[in-house]
């Protein structure tokens, strides 16, 4: 049955309780994700089918397929492949370690997106313990790390910083110790999509750890780190679909996830689990676009994992859209429990966002808390960069089993709570709703 149409709500409503505007709604996407069929199906189809989604591979390519033709069945209009060219790393021999005394042995490793390659004679040099790869410590070994290779935990700081900083003191290469037990490598690109200056390997946790310790025993022992790659021109694309505003169509709200993975894996926490909401989403506000003020556009962003390109092209790209667009729900590794919230990333007036996302928690029958986060290494980086509200919805990991899995191969299917990742999606789109419909919604552009 065809709903009727939207009433406007009035300022006292956020105060008041639930807004009648939208509960006929919330009612209808409620029911409507019950059935974790179309969800399940979804992350199947990327995580199972596919598997690997990584810049510029045919996976990839398979993967946007599925997302443009999953957009064209839920409605959504003008969906398209958003193509662009950028430069595409690849892997070769696998990389290795190796020493000679004081007994010789040789540790596999997995050489880390965009870092370079050492060539078929390997790099020479002592290993320096940078500890979790804080900037005191960096620097506290300056001396020791010119031309040698530093060793770290990479815990204290996001890789790209520590990569960088062990270049501008003058480190030769860089291994970065997994902490997860098993013997497992960690990837992740040290670079924006652009050729790094040295190489940068992951090694297990248990390799890193006699590593370490045979550092320290014998710190004028000689390793050899070998990796081979090489980069070449490709192509990718971000995925875009819209269902249309009524009322103010030239004003956008957007939700984004990125649909890349590395080629470790498949990838479905991070990032299949958020590409499925944006899916996830737009299939439930599809049920009542007629009724949507504003524009909505879903996008599946590409090379997020190689150094946000994706977003960053999208963004530029649309520059003259930027200034029309109210907010960008960015969906990477979201929640599938509650307790619920809003994570608004740098924005100002922080006081009357809590007080709107307190009032529209009690709108929505649920509680909904406000946070705020400071990081620029997801999509949501290149629109406030720009001065783009940008905000993600928050909450728990109930029922979660990834065991700190992300960017391995054990970020799988398998541990991904389906029915929990359909109320999360439910949760995002009657929170969308409102924010395509809602004149109190209080995020405002910033200067750039």
């Amino acid at each position: 049955m065809t709903p009727g149409p939207m009433q406007n709500t009035d300022t006292d409503s956020h105060t008041t309780g639930r807004c009648n505007a939208c509960s006929s709604f919330d009612e209808r996407i409620a029911d409507e994700s019950k059935c974790a069929c179309e969800v399940g199906r979804n992350l199947k189809a990327l995580c199972v089918d596919i598997g690997p989604r990584f810049a510029g591979t045919e996976g990839y390519r398979c993967a946007a397929d599925v997302m443009l033709d999953r957009f064209k069945s839920y409605g959504l209009v003008d969906a398209h492949l958003e193509g662009f060219e950028f430069t595409a790393w690849r892997r070769g021999k696998p990389a290795s370690l190796s020493f000679i005394k004081p007994t010789p042995n040789t540790f596999e490793c997995y050489a880390l997106p965009y870092s370079a390659p050492t060539g078929s004679g390997g790099l020479h040099g002592r290993i320096v313990d940078v500890g979790k790869g804080l900037a005191e410590e960096l620097d506290s070994h300056k001396d020791a790390l010119a031309g040698n290779i530093a060793l770290t935990l990479g815990t204290g700081r996001h890789r790209h910083d520590v990569y960088e900083h062990s270049v501008a003191l003058g480190a030769a290469g860089l291994i970065i110790c997994n902490t997860t037990p098993g013997g497992a490598f960690r990837t992740g690109s040290v670079t924006n999509a652009t050729p790094g200056a040295i190489p940068c390997v992951s090694l297990g946790r248990e390799a890193g750890q006699l590593v370490k310790g045979l550092a320290h025993k014998v710190p004028d022992t000689e390793f050899v780190l070998t990796t081979d790659c090489g980069y070449e021109p490709a192509t990718t694309w971000n995925v875009v679909g819209e269902l249309v505003g009524n009322e103010y169509p030239d004003e956008l709200v957007v939700i984004g996830g990125h649909l890349d993975s590395h080629e470790i894996g498949p990838g479905a926490y991070d990032n299949a689990a958020g590409a499925v909401m944006v899916m996830e989403v737009a299939r439930l506000l599809a049920r009542c676009h007629l009724h949507l003020k504003r524009t909505v556009r879903f996008i599946g962003f590409a090379g997020e994992e190689i150094g946000l390109v994706g977003s960053a092209y999208h963004a530029k790209a649309h520059e003259a859209q930027l200034t029309r667009i109210r907010t960008l729900c960015n969906c990477d590794m979201p929640p599938v429990s509650g307790p619920w919230s809003l994570n608004f990333y740098g924005c100002h007036d922080e006081e009357s966002r809590r007080r709107y996302t307190h009032a529209l928690g009690q709108q929505m029958g649920l509680t909904l808390d406000y946070k705020t986060f400071h990081h620029e290494h997801s999509d949501h980086a290149a629109f406030v960069r720009r001065g783009v509200p940008a905000f993600a919805l928050g909450g728990g990991r109930e029922g979660l089993t990834t065991g700190g899995t992300c960017h391995m191969a054990g970020d799988t299917a398998d541990h991904i709570p389906v029915k929990g990742l359909c109320e999360a999606s439910a949760v995002a789109a009657r929170v969308l709703l409102r924010t395509v419909n809602d004149e109190l919604w209080p995020d405002r552009h910033s200067n750039p």
